[in-house]
């Protein structure tokens, strides 16, 4: 009987020896076979998932479940291939089945939990947790999992304690090192995060987050050549990573500590930094572009002066090309530097600045002189660190997405949101919000803070650039007179889905009428969002009343806005809409969401229906179709930028009176 056993345990290796002896110790060597079988089927059904045969393991793991045998193992692993095939619910009733069964799978608890994480149930994530330490105490991943879970519910403490314990309980768990270090930095504790990310770094030496931490925590704590060697080490291991470019950028421009001269009152030097995170982020290209524009309004006796630092390739991405030569139009920007701080344009005053004191100083370049008496660095995003050599950064949050629509972001993501959030709002700086909306959600969700918030409204200046005209690019596009147009991001929160639905809903009721789109392409990669909008244009034939037109040259999109019969947006989230502010630029009517940021922005000045209610959006257009004139309309035009033109000064001095409030608080 014993040879028997061995043969047996021998073929079960690595699926779930403890529930095999028992399975063989309950029911004897009479039911080898059997047992054996639903080893096999178990067996097999991992290679399938591996193969990314899904299909075909949820077929092997329900043979096993059939056995009646390892009802633990085989329910978690049905579970996780049919939470591949995106049958949650499947999935969620099989992996309950595990937890309940006897012996209780542990990781069916740990899955269970994950799941609600992303769902934003984050107490019942947290007793998942907890379940699953009930069954295996030193279950690190549990750990883990519990610390993320509680970090999301504000429980700090708790947080660190967890990530604490289980980065104890396997020192060679790189994840839990990397979350404890991130959290204790956090926390203020530079040097023992500094401690923790070198340990880390030790076992595992390609741990780009945990270097590029690592330098960040050696900045913090003056260890400058460290960190300038931690950010460069991150960057050859991974050349796009948008963090470690931004602290080596920061600490190339400004490389030392240096006592920070009081700000100036007027004509204040501010660097307007162009973080890779705006690589396929439009809205905050165009939000760069307004500021810039903006600034460029008042007195020259009073308008700042802006330093523009390009830290990345802007050769290497179109729209973000346009946007440098779009800023050095503004009269509010002197010059624009690469990540080295050499110039790429300057204006000719600084360009006389720069030959003028070139070889004056021989300790410092004139670009090292002229960055050396930045007063301010804005905006700032706020999950950038490396800051500590950065003349006084004003910190920029647009919105809180991640709290009302946690589904839409992986929870990693929804964890370092909030991690660089509490420890941004513990600090004594400045946070500019783009609305009141913005900035009571930031009073609601984090309530310790020691920070300076302030809401700037910003408003879309007009392009400058003339009309396109009805030939050449324009009329490639081949567009009908008459169209509407959402010019949005395929990004979930966009709300895509309640567009398309709408337009169907519209052609069904006999109504010809176009919906046109710009943004990122559609394709199949690299989101599953994208590929499910496709799969929905195609489920409700469209054909060419949906007109999908990729990323165009903003002159190009501004005659879109020009000619569209009206403007929808239809995002769920915003924090202020760019959207909304480039059609009140130029008098277009507006279709929008019915949500609080909207009612804050416009109010009065739009259409509304239900957001994700598509009949609402369908009636919407219908009623006010009839009304609606294709563009462009000159005389509206020339009016909406005459109202708006008082608009934007209040806009540029409210930014004035945030700085001038910094100052004396300095």
């Amino acid at each position: 009987m014993l040879s028997q056993l061995k043969e047996l345990t021998r073929r079960l290796l690595g699926i779930h020896l403890v529930s095999y002896v028992r399975s063989f110790t309950r029911y004897g060597i009479g039911n080898a076979k059997r047992i054996d079988g639903a080893a096999a089927n178990l067996r097999s059904g991992k290679e399938a998932i591996e193969r990314r045969e899904f299909a075909a393991a949820l077929e092997l793991f329900q043979r096993a479940i059939d056995s009646g045998f390892f009802i633990s193992e085989a329910s978690f692993r049905w579970g996780v291939a049919a939470l591949q095939l995106g049958r949650t619910a499947e999935a969620s009733h099989a992996l309950h089945r595990a937890l309940n069964a006897k012996p209780p799978n542990p990781e069916a608890a740990l899955k269970l939990a994950e799941l609600a994480l992303v769902d934003g149930d984050e107490a019942a994530a947290f007793e998942l947790y907890g379940r699953a330490l009930e069954i295996a105490p030193d279950f690190a991943e549990a750990h883990l999992g519990r610390g993320k879970a509680a970090a999301r519910m504000g429980l700090e403490v708790e947080a660190l304690k967890s990530f604490r314990r289980a980065f104890d309980i396997n020192p060679k768990f790189p994840e839990a090192g990397l979350r404890l270090a991130e959290w204790t930095l956090a926390n203020g504790a530079a040097a023992e995060a500094l401690g923790i990310y070198r340990k880390v770094l030790d076992i595992f030496p390609d741990f780009v987050e945990a270097e590029y931490g690592r330098g960040v925590a050696a900045l913090e704590v003056g260890h400058v050549e460290e960190a300038r060697s931690s950010f460069d080490r991150a960057l050859k291991l991974s050349p796009g990573y948008p963090a470690a470019i931004t602290a080596a950028t920061f600490l190339a421009i400004f490389p030392t500590v240096e006592h920070l001269k009081s700000a100036k009152s007027e004509r204040q030097l501010i660097c307007v930094p162009l973080l890779p995170y705006l690589r396929s982020w439009l809205g905050g290209q165009i939000y760069l572009l307004n500021f810039a524009r903006i600034m460029a309004t008042l007195p020259k006796s009073q308008r700042p002066r802006l330093v523009v630092v390009v830290m990345d390739d802007a050769q290497k991405n179109s729209s973000m090309n346009e946007l440098v030569a779009a800023l050095f139009q503004c009269n509010s920007v002197i010059g624009i530097f690469n990540e080295a701080g050499q110039s790429l344009f300057v204006k000719p005053l600084l360009d006389r600045y720069l030959q003028t004191h070139r070889g004056i100083h021989n300790d410092q370049s004139p670009q090292r002189k002229l960055f050396a008496n930045v007063d301010w660095t804005f905006p700032v995003l706020y999950p950038s660190w490396g800051l500590a050599t950065v003349p006084r950064p004003i910190f920029w949050i647009p919105d809180f997405q991640h709290r009302f629509w946690p589904k839409y972001f992986k929870a990693e993501e929804l964890v370092a949101r909030d991690r660089d959030t509490i420890a941004l709002a513990k600090r004594s700086v400045p946070i500019v919000f783009s609305s009141r909306d913005a900035e009571s959600h930031f009073h609601r969700f984090y309530s310790e803070r020691h920070c300076r918030s302030h809401v700037w409204h910003f408003h879309a200046a007009p392009d400058p650039m003339p009309s396109i005209g009805d030939t050449g690019e324009y009329a490639a596009l081949d567009l009908p007179q008459r169209f509407y147009y959402t010019p949005n991001q395929f990004w979930p929160h966009k709300n895509h889905v309640t567009l398309f639905r709408a337009l169907r809903r519209l052609l069904d009721d006999g109504h010809d009428i176009t919906f046109v789109c710009t943004g990122s392409e559609l394709n199949l990669e690299p989101d599953s969002h994208q590929r499910s909008l496709l799969s929905l244009i195609a489920e409700l034939n469209l054909g060419r009343n949906l007109r999908l037109l990729g990323v165009l040259p903003r002159a190009l999109q501004f005659e879109l806005f020009r000619r569209a019969c009206a403007v929808i947006q239809p995002s769920l989230f915003e924090g202020w809409s760019t959207v909304v502010e480039d059609a009140r630029a130029i008098g277009r009517p507006l279709i929008v969401s019915d949500i609080p940021l909207h009612r804050e922005q416009v109010d009065g000045g739009a259409i509304f229906f239900s957001a994700q209610d598509h009949i609402s959006l369908a009636a919407a257009v219908s009623e006010a179709d009839s009304r609606l004139a294709p563009g462009p309309d000159i005389e509206r035009e020339n009016a909406s930028r005459e109202a708006l033109r008082g608009s934007i000064m209040d806009s540029a001095r409210a930014f004035l009176d945030i700085l001038g409030s910094e100052r004396r608080s300095s």
